[in-house]
Order: C-alpha cells, then sequence, then structure tokens
C-alpha cells in the first residue's frame, strides 16, 4: 500500500465514526500512562531507517464508533518496556477473531465474511484449528491481515492487542490519492448513511415566525464556539450552564399568540443557521459486538435509548409527489374515462357503500366489514388509532425507502372508545362526506380543464405537437382548489388566512419541477394552529392560556389533517385526472394533460407501433415464452417532444416471480363482482426485483468484454474519457506527421434513424455468441464511500472478472484507486459466479422475448432493443461496432481519419476529402443488413457536399457541433456546446430542493454545477496545440481551455442566480450574513474549479495521453470572478454588497499582468451564446 497524504481523506472516516486515528496513536494510546510521549513506543517499532513500515503505522487507520468500552471488550494496557506476550502466530490470532465473529453472530464483520458455522456436509471446507468453521468463499482481506506485516506488528503489540484491534475496531490501509481500504471491522455495506452526514453552513432564512429568545447569554457563547461532543468522561456536560429550577409543580408558561405556527420546541419554519467554525456532531451506530454506554451529568444512558426511534418532524415528511406522474387512465364501468379521485379511494367506497347498501354474499369466502364514519376518520387520523402512518413509519438504515401509499389500508379493529379530541373532526368528517357525495366533479373538470377543440385534427402522426394539448398550470391549480373548496368543510381551516396559505401551497405544487419536492413543514409555514376551533378543547375559553402539552397534542392533529389533504386528497386528485409527464422541450418542467385527451393522443401512436415494432401474441405463444421465464412484462410510456412523442419503456418497475407465470393463464372472469371495490393485498417489497437489476450482472460481463477486447470498441465512445483518449491520440498522430501545421480536416456527422427500434435482433444475437471469451465469471462486488461538496454517499458497485482469475481484492483495489478520490473501499468478499450460458441465455430472453404490455393487451417486441435498458447503450455500442468493422474498415486504414460514434451519432474526421465523401455516400444509401438508415436533416458536413440530387447541409465555422461538444475543425480543440441551453430550456433545467437546511442544499448544488464539464478533455492545452497566437496574446491551447474555464464558471453563475430566486421568501439573516454566505459560495466555486483543473490533469488516463494544462490559478480566479459579476451584475439591486466585492476583486492590482492577456476570453464574440439564454 502506498503512503497516504495526510490528512487527505479522513474527512470520510470522521464523518462515520466518532475516535480516528493511526495505528501508532492507537499503540501510543494504550500504552503505560505515566510514559513520557517520546518513550512510548519502543526504539524498533520506531525504525525511521524502514520507510514501508514506518508508512504503514502512519497511514493505517484505527476507528470505532465511540471512546467508550465495556468491561469485557477493555483494551489490554501495554506496559512501557515490557516485552509483548506472544502465544500464538499472526495466523492463529485472525483465525480466532473469525471464531469469535462467527460463534457471536457477527456475519457483517469483514473478516468473517465467506465463513459459516461447520455443517458437517464438506470437511474439506473446514477451517481453523479447532474445525468448528468451515469457509465457502476465499476472503483475501484474511489473507491481507495475515501477512509479513502484520506479524511484524504482533510482536510488538501482543496476542490481545492483535485480537481486539482486529475483532472490536475497523481498521483501515491507506490507498493512493487519498483513499483508504477496510480491512477489518462492520463492514462499510451496513454503516448508516443517516449517521454521516455533515451539514456546510447556511446563514438563509425562511420567512416566518421570530427565533424564540429563551437562550440565556451563556448558552449563546457556547454555541457560537463550538458544539458538546460525546466524551469519555463527564468534563463536556460539566462545562454546560446549570439551569436554576424552583420546586413548584406548576410553572406559569407565556400565553401562546395567534400568530404562532409553530410549537416552541420545534420551529422548522426558520432555516437552520450554522456558524463556519461549527462542527456538526453526528452520533453512530455501535458494531454489532459491543453494546456501549454512554455517560451524561446525571446518569448512565443505554445507547439503544439513544437510538430509540422518535416521531418524524414535518421537515422531514416529504410529500408523495411522485406519484402523479405517468398514471394510467382510470376507466368506469361503461368504459369512460373518469376524473376525481381513484375508485379505491376510502370516500368513494363509503359513496358506493351508502348507494349499495353494499352487503357481501353469504357464500363469499372473505367477509368485509362495512365502512363507518370512523373508519374514515382513522385515515384522516391514523396516529390516534395506532395504525401504521408517515410519522411512525421506521426508515432504512440507507434512508432510500419509498413513501408508504395509505390510498387502501389493511383491515384493523376500530376502537370502541373514541378520543375526546376526535368528537369535534368526527363532526367536520361527516360534512366532508355529505359535501363529497354532492360535488359534480366531472362538471368542476370541464369548467376549469375544457378539452381542446383540435385534438381529432388532421396533422400527420410524425408531426403532432401534443404540447398545445396540454392544460395550463393555472387550469390545473384552479380545478384542484375548486374540488379541495367544495369537498372540504371550511370549519377545517378556520380562517380565510388558513385558506389563502392551503391556496398558495396547491399552487406550488403544481408547478414543482420533475424531480422537485415538498415537505410538509412548508405547507404549515404560516398556517395559524389557534385558528382551527375543532382543534381547542371544548372547555378551553377563548382567550384561555394554552398549556404547552395541549398546544403540541393540537400541532400533532393539524400535521396528520395537512399530510392527508395532501396525501389522501390533492396528489390522487391530480394523479387521477391528469397524465403528467416531462418532455424533451422542456426538460424538467412538467406538463398536464387531460387523462381522457391523452387516452386519445396516444391511441394513434400505439396502434403505429403494435404494427411495426410490436406482435400481438396469442395465449399459446404467451404460455411458452414464460414457462421458464427470468423477466416479467414492461410497459410501454410517450414522451413529448417537438413534432410527434418517444416511446419509452420502463424496465426499473419490480415484479414478482410468480406473477410472471401467471401471464400466461387464461384471464379469470368474476362475474359481477369486477364492478365492486378492490381490497389490497400485500406483499414484501423486498421480494420484487426489476428487470435492469436482473440484467446487472450480463452487464458487468459485456462490459468487462468490450474493455478488454479493442475489436468490440472500434470508434465507440461512452463517455468523456473515451472522446478524449481516441481524440488525443489522433491529434498526437497527426502533429507527429505534420509538424508545423495541421492539414485540412473534413468533418462529417450523420445519426441513425430509429436506432433502437431498428436493430437486426438475429444479427445483434450472432454478434453476442463471439464476444465470451471465458466459461464463466465473477462477479466481485464492492462498496465506495465518499463525502463531497458536503455530502457523504455511499455506492455499492459491481464488476465483472474472469472465472479463471485468482482475485486478490486489496490488488484490485490498488489498482482502482488510481482513478479515485477520497475514497473509502470496503469489499463485499462474496461473489457471485455465473455462467457464460447463463448470460447469453438472459441476454437472449432480453432480446428476442421481450414482452411489453399496452393497455390490457401483451405484445412481443419483434424489432429492435428496449430503449430503457441497462444493456441498451452498450448493445448498440457493440452492434455499430461491428457495422463499422464490416462496412466502414476504409475509414481506419492510412490512419488518415477517426469515427467516433456515440450510440447512434457518427462523426467522421478525416484529412482526405475522398474518403469523406465515400463514407457520406455509404451511409446516405442506408447498409439493409443492420437496419440502417440516416437521418437527412441532421446529416451535416464542414464542406460543400451533394449526394445525389440531395445537397447536405455544411456549416462554414471552425466549431462542428457534435453530441453537445464543439470540435474545432482546425486545431481539434474542444468546447462544450451550450446553445441547446437558450431560452426558457435552460429555467426549466433547475431542480431546487426545499427542505430544513436549503442553504447547505443550495451550496452543495451550485459546487456541482461545474463538475460535468471538469474533464481533461476541457482542460488539456496540449490538445488544441500552441498553434498561432491570437491577437499576440493567446495561442489556441490556451484560448480553448480558458474559454472552456470562464463558460463553466459563467453557467454556473448563471444557475447560481437562478436557484437562489427560486427559493421563495429568502431574507437575510441579519448583519449581512447572508452575503457573506453567497460570497463565500463563490469564492468555493473558483476554489473547486482550480483543484479540478489541478486533480483531472493528473490522473492515470491523462498521465497516459501525456496532458498538460498551462494556465495558472490566479487566471482561473480572476475568470471566475469576472464570470460571476458580469452574471449578477444584470440583477444590481439584488446584490448591491456582493457586487462591490466582486468589483473590488475584477479591478484588483494583483491581477493586471493577467487582464490583458484574458480580454478575448471574456470578450462579446466569444460569449455571444449567452445572450439568448433566460435567467
Amino acid at each position: 500500500m502506498e503512503k497516504d497524504v495526510p490528512g487527505l481523506s479522513r474527512t470520510v472516516l470522521h464523518q462515520i465514526y466518532n475516535n480516528v486515528q493511526s495505528i501508532q496513536d492507537f499503540i501510543t494510546s494504550i500504552s503505560s500512562p505515566s510514559a513520557s510521549p517520546s518513550t512510548t513506543l519502543p526504539g524498533s517499532l520506531k525504525n525511521e531507517n524502514d520507510a514501508p513500515w514506518i508508512t504503514f503505522l502512519q497511514s493505517t487507520m484505527v476507528c470505532c464508533m465511540d471512546d467508550l468500552q465495556t468491561a469485557h471488550t477493555r483494551t489490554p494496557v501495554i506496559s512501557l518496556g515490557a516485552s509483548a506476550i506472544i502465544t500464538t502466530s499472526q495466523s492463529e490470532v485472525v483465525d480466532r477473531v473469525i471464531r469469535r465473529c462467527i460463534k457471536s453472530h457477527v456475519r457483517k464483520h469483514v473478516l468473517c465474511q465467506g465463513f459459516r458455522n461447520a455443517t458437517g456436509e464438506n470437511n474439506a471446507a473446514a477451517y481453523g484449528l479447532m474445525g468448528d468453521i468451515e469457509r465457502t468463499f476465499p476472503n483475501t482481506m484474511v489473507k491481507y491481515v495475515k501477512s509479513s506485516l502484520w506479524s511484524r506488528l504482533l510482536r510488538f503489540i501482543g496476542d490481545d492487542v492483535m485480537f481486539f484491534l482486529l475483532c472490536y475496531r475497523s481498521v483501515f490501509v491507506a490507498l493512493p490519492n487519498g483513499c483508504y481500504l477496510q480491512v477489518s471491522g462492520p463492514s462499510m455495506a451496513d454503516i448508516s448513511v443517516a449517521t454521516a452526514t455533515s451539514e456546510v453552513s447556511a446563514p438563509l432564512h425562511f420567512k416566518g415566525s421570530k427565533k424564540r429568545k429563551h437562550r440565556n447569554k451563556e448558552i449563546a457563547a457556547i454555541k457560537r464556539t463550538k458544539t458538546i461532543g460525546i466524551q469519555d468522561d463527564d468534563t463536556a456536560a460539566d462545562n454546560l450552564p446549570k439551569k436554576k429550577t424552583r420546586n413548584r409543580r406548576f410553572r406559569r408558561r407565556k400565553p401562546l399568540d395567534k400568530n404562532h405556527s409553530r410549537p416552541p420546541e420545534h420551529d422548522s419554519a426558520m432555516m437552520d443557521v450554522d456558524n463556519e467554525t461549527k462542527e456538526t456532531t453526528t452520533v453512530a451506530l455501535a458494531p454489532p459486538a459491543l453494546v456501549e454506554t454512554v455517560k451524561t451529568n446525571d446518569s448512565v444512558v443505554s445507547r439503544k435509548e439513544i437510538s430509540r426511534p422518535q416521531p418524524r418532524s414535518a421537515s422531514n415528511v416529504t410529500l408523495p409527489r411522485d406519484r402523479i406522474f405517468y398514471s394510467r387512465a382510470t376507466h368506469g364501468v361503461k368504459g369512460n374515462v373518469l376524473c376525481g379521485l381513484p375508485r379505491i379511494h376510502i370516500l368513494n367506497r363509503y359513496r358506493l357503500q351508502e348507494l349499495r347498501k353494499f352487503k357481501t354474499p353469504s357464500n363469499t369466502p372473505t367477509q368485509l366489514p362495512p365502512i363507518s364514519l370512523n373508519t374514515v376518520l382513522a385515515y384522516i387520523f391514523p396516529r390516534q388509532f395506532a395504525l401504521d402512518n408517515i410519522f411512525d413509519h421506521k426508515v432504512s438504515q440507507f434512508g432510500n425507502d419509498a413513501i408508504p401509499d395509505y390510498t387502501v389500508r389493511p383491515l384493523f379493529e376500530e376502537k370502541n372508545k373514541m378520543s375526546w379530541r376526535l368528537k369535534k373532526p368526527l363532526d367536520l368528517v361527516r360534512q366532508l362526506i355529505k359535501l363529497y357525495a354532492g360535488c359534480n366533479i366531472q362538471a368542476l373538470y370541464d369548467k376549469h380543464c375544457p378539452i381542446p377543440g383540435d385534438v381529432f385534427g388532421a396533422t400527420p402522426l410524425q408531426q403532432r405537437d401534443y404540447l398545445k394539448w396540454s392544460v395550463s398550470f393555472f387550469q390545473v391549480s384552479n380545478f384542484v382548489k375548486a374540488i379541495v373548496k367544495n369537498v372540504l368543510p371550511c370549519a377545517f381551516f378556520g380562517s380565510q388566512h388558513n385558506e389563502n396559505v392551503i391556496s398558495s401551497v396547491i399552487d406550488r405544487i403544481v408547478r414543482l419541477r420533475r424531480f422537485e419536492n415538498m415537505k410538509l413543514s412548508q405547507v404549515l409555514n404560516g398556517f395559524k394552529i389557534l385558528d382551527c376551533e375543532w382543534l381547542q378543547p371544548s372547555k378551553l375559553k377563548l382567550n384561555q392560556q394554552v398549556p404547552l402539552s395541549d398546544y403540541q397534542k393540537r400541532y400533532e392533529l393539524l400535521q396528520e389533517f395537512l399530510y392527508w389533504l395532501f396525501d389522501g386528497l390533492v396528489i390522487p386528485l391530480l394523479k387521477t385526472s391528469f397524465y403528467a409527464t416531462e418532455t424533451t422541450t422542456w426538460r424538467n418542467r412538467v406538463v398536464y394533460f387531460r387523462s381522457d385527451v391523452w387516452k386519445m393522443c396516444c391511441a394513434p401512436v400505439f396502434k403505429n407501433l403494435s404494427a411495426s415494432l410490436f406482435k400481438k401474441m396469442g395465449q399459446s405463444e404467451l404460455r411458452r415464452l414464460v414457462s421458464d421465464a427470468q423477466l416479467s412484462f414492461s410497459r410501454v410510456r410517450l414522451l413529448p417532444k417537438r413534432n410527434g412523442v418517444r416511446p419509452i419503456i420502463n424496465l426499473r418497475r419490480k415484479f414478482y416471480q410468480e406473477d410472471v407465470k401467471k401471464l400466461g393463464q387464461p384471464p379469470s372472469h368474476r362475474g359481477r363482482r369486477r364492478h365492486l371495490p378492490p381490497q389490497p393485498t400485500y406483499k414484501p417489497d423486498q421480494f420484487a426485483l426489476s428487470i435492469n437489476y436482473i440484467l446487472q450482472n450480463a452487464f458487468q460481463v459485456l462490459s468487462y468484454e468490450k474493455n478488454n477486447n479493442g475489436n468490440l470498441r472500434r470508434g465507440s465512445v461512452l463517455g468523456l474519457t473515451d472522446i478524449y483518449t481516441k481524440l488525443k491520440t489522433f491529434a498526437t498522430a497527426l502533429r507527429t506527421q505534420y509538424p508545423s501545421k495541421l492539414p485540412q480536416l473534413y468533418f462529417v456527422k450523420v445519426d441513425i434513424t430509429r436506432a433502437f427500434d431498428t436493430i437486426n435482433q438475429d444479427k445483434l444475437l450472432q454478434i453476442l455468441e463471439d464476444v465470451f471469451t471465458d466459461d464463466d465469471y465473477f462477479i466481485i462486488k464492492y462498496v465506495l464511500a465518499s463525502f463531497h461538496t458536503g455530502k457523504y454517499s455511499k455506492s455499492f458497485v459491481k464488476r465483472a472478472f474472469p472465472g479463471s482469475v485468482n482475485i486478490h481484492f486489496p490488488q484490485i483495489a490498488h489498482d482502482m484507486a488510481k482513478g479515485l478520490r477520497r475514497t473509502v473501499v470496503a469489499d463485499q468478499v462474496v461473489y457471485p459466479r455465473v455462467d457464460k450460458e447463463e448470460v447469453w441465455h438472459l441476454i437472449e430472453e432480453h432480446i428476442s422475448a421481450h414482452i411489453v404490455k399496452v393497455g390490457r393487451q401483451l405484445y412481443r417486441q419483434i424489432s429492435g432493443i428496449p430503449q430503457g435498458s441497462v444493456l441498451s447503450s452498450l448493445l448498440c455500442s457493440l452492434y455499430y461496432a461491428h457495422l463499422e468493422q464490416s462496412a466502414l474498415s476504409f475509414t481506419s486504414t492510412d490512419n488518415d481519419g477517426l469515427l467516433l460514434h456515440y450510440v447512434d451519432d457518427f462523426l467522421y474526421m478525416t484529412t482526405n476529402r475522398d474518403k469523406a465523401n465515400q463514407f457520406l455516400e455509404v451511409m446516405m444509401a442506408g447498409i439493409p443488413d443492420y437496419g440502417v438508415h440516416i437521418s437527412m436533416d441532421k446529416t451535416l458536413t464542414n464542406f460543400d457536399a451533394a449526394v445525389g440530387n440531395f445537397t447536405i447541409r455544411s456549416i462554414h465555422g471552425d466549431d462542428f457541433p457534435w453530441c453537445g461538444h464543439l470540435v474545432n475543425t482546425t486545431n481539434l480543440g474542444v468546447r462544450a456546446d451550450y446553445s441547446r441551453m437558450t431560452g426558457h430550456q435552460f429555467r426549466e433545467s433547475l431542480t431546487v430542493e426545499y427542505g430544513s437546511h436549503p442553504g447547505h442544499v443550495f451550496r452543495r448544488r451550485v459546487l456541482s454545477y461545474i463538475k460535468p464539464k471538469a474533464h481533461a478533455l476541457f482542460f488539456d492545452t496540449s490538445l488544441a496545440g500552441t498553434g498561432t497566437l491570437r491577437s499576440g496574446r493567446l495561442d489556441d491551447g490556451r484560448m480553448t481551455v480558458l474559454l472552456n474555464v470562464y463558460q463553466n464558471l459563467k453557467m454556473c453563475s448563471m444557475r447560481f442566480h437562478m436557484y437562489l430566486k427560486q427559493l421563495r421568501n429568502v431574507r437575510d439573516g441579519g448583519n449581512g450574513t447572508r452575503d457573506k454566505f453567497l460570497l463565500g459560495t463563490i469564492y468555493a466555486v473558483i476554489r473547486l474549479m482550480a483543484m479540478f483543473i489541478n486533480s483531472r490533469t493528473r490522473t492515470v488516463t491523462a498521465k497516459m495521453m501525456a496532458c498538460e494544462c498551462r494556465i495558472e490559478c490566479k487566471e482561473v480566479t480572476w475568470l471566475g470572478v469576472h464570470a460571476f459579476y458580469t452574471t449578477l451584475r444584470i440583477k444590481q439591486t439584488e446584490y448591491a454588497a456582493i457586487l462591490q466585492e466582486l468589483k473590488r476583486g475584477v479591478e484588483s492590482d494583483e491581477f493586471i499582468p493577467y487582464r490583458k492577456g484574458l480580454r478575448d476570453v471574456v470578450s462579446h464574440q466569444s460569449n455571444s451564446v449567452f445572450e439568448d439564454m433566460l435567467y
């Protein structure tokens, strides 16, 4: 293992563990307390002449969740000068650790993974001295900690300390680039993400109630310094100011004002404000083998009691807005499309029961109890009936649980005695049911969202503009507010002010972008609790003082009601009445269609797809396909674009394996019962799998073969790194051949029409037969944990290796770390082994037996491959690489050209004009064997060309557009193409997070905006070469890179303003803290850009490509300050103080030597693309 840069990535470990120290410090801490620091370690242990040994001691980290230890896990103490007690070898110590963890049922320990208690069935797998443990899979971490380096450590610390270190501590060894590999302790895969979060200072506030001034000066002084952490002794608790208490039973409380909208102990209307130097304390989870305790001032509290789940606060409750997207139309008994609430909604079921006087027939095996008013009340206030609810719902330790759907609840027993607090709400629910029964939802639907008059126009299918048939935000919002006004009794809100608050929230939730969410705290913001008389006890007078406990109970009931208002009324109303989707035109902007209108729009499209792309399946064919099927069916949705729609197949939808077998069964007819409200069937979600998840192993195997076989890649590129390596190699070869000046280059760009849908399935399967080089493969699994821009992230990664290779994960992690930075790697040890035939049959089923469900009919895809598949881009790349080898082989001869293709977008550049014309002719004629036909409208050249009677569109500038990039036709420099971001598209590309810490999220988002374009492709000055000087100032290479840096920062500054503008009701926290925070964020962006330039040009790939970056840090700083100054200057009234600081930076004497040379970079001519952007 290589030496790590001190302190470089320890922030990741410190976010997870409370105690992090090197092995050297660990040995020092457990040595005799009377020893001096200089003599604590034995002299041979501090041998400075042995560099690898010193590096191991200083860079290997020992971590634990807390400093405190119980008696049975007390660390042995090393006495100064005494020899370590060694009775066993290092191998035997490790075996003891494995045995202890297995016998203690600590299966998540890194060293015991791949081992289990002996079953006696396989004597060859017996492991250890006693033979009571057997190995099921090789654990390379065990081999590593048995190496000579660890044996040498054993001679100094002894058996007991080594056993304690490996068994009860998490150990990490250093890797290159500040990375670490976990070799012992509870696996990082099982560490909670929630405990590893650090908040960045964010002095921004939402306008709301003022802060409570109940803290005394002593506490305020401590809060300004540092947060007190959990320590071994009681010194931290002793530093807290003692609160004087009076010995009396009741305390006077200040009466609550009607303007209070929060309970005193939780004011989520105010955005969290952190000091720049404040540290956030996180209480992490304890290792499974340890039962630790934490001492406080008065008593010893169990860690289990500390981690007792508490109800979610309003700021942690997210409204389930995702459910409104891509909904299918709900049909009535007569086949008509319904609007309003779904048929299974509790209000519809209650109304249906009253209309039909519903009684279950006596011969029905399941007797369903009738729905009463208490049942409806329990749906609105589930916490009061001890039912599952969003506030008490358990969250997974990984924090990625879906929000539960409470539209239909399982059967529950109603309480005989109802709480007295629900008597008033019960009367309101009775009124609600009467109002809902008399509400004409269809009339309100037609009034506020009328059907467009030209839906059945004669426009050809391929040229229809579906967006003109959409419904505006204003219409959708008015319809929802009309339903709420007609259905809910006014007494639920209590005042006109509260009604206005809810109306504004409905407006906002309708206008949110695709990936934006809303918290319950935002709904409560401004809502006056004391206006709601139904929350007040009947014995309490109007102006009587409200006890705190009573106010908290009111707040709890109000939270439940408002959550049901949106989760149980507004969101189901939107889901049933409208089809909500994003578009290719407006990106993240949500577009609403009436459900019946969208059905009429989709009918001819699905009919056309069924005729060309899919084949209707009969029952016999369906039974034959699903008899041994591993994959389920998928659904098709249509994505509107400028002219027409794009079919998208959803392969991420989870399914159950038993449901696949039911596809081949004939449909059951239940007679008249099909019109009754359906009853819920509950299945554990952990057994549900998606098609893309099942295809993961096949994807890893194909990726391995593609990366290790150059013939499978050819000109295929799947990312910026592939583009950079191929383009840099071509540019270097040309400059070697033409050292003085590059010859004229001819560019041709073509786009294949419907690339995924026109792939020949038989041809693709024939190509894949020759891809596999091994009989079986290991799928290694590991975890990557990192901490960037104030956010902790953890990802589970898979990679395929041949089954014949002897896998040693420490070496794999060492090589992998060369392409990572500040990341912790943890091996998951047990790898699945997949057979080549198994992978082949899975891919074959996915391609040739892909079942799609359109409406209620099942179809088989007979042409092309599924576009939403995890394999689609990779299969397309392999397919067109084979086409390149067979039909376009002339492009790779004589080394005078380069062919690149990103999925279906081809770019050919060459010094030979005849080859450019030949490539153009071949592609325009089509290649029938591969189903290739190009789009004439998207074909582009940089020279005059014509094929037959058709003249090719040409561009005569230096910048040639391709796949979001601009390739310079004279020097091969690459810049980002921002022309697609003009108009409203730029504004709609944002995703704003409204949460309890919007300032923290704002900084993290702004810092992330520059990352996508931070690559060696844009920072390599040698790619464009030195060339000629531009106006006597900058050569081509420096001009290209500096312009990339400036435009990236320019885009970031525009997003900076737009994001801040979207945070409504933002005010200054006082003393100019908002301006200081925003100015600090700007300079943080500039520093991050400089860091990216430094790191991206020193990666393994960059060094292999001889990357060089001839720009200075001060140039980057001045360009960043100038980019933000010129952007924010247009909005002078909003950033007056910030502009003064930025102006001083732009005009600073420090940058005088650079300003003249950077004149061309910031000129209007070089940045004219930003004129049409609205921000």
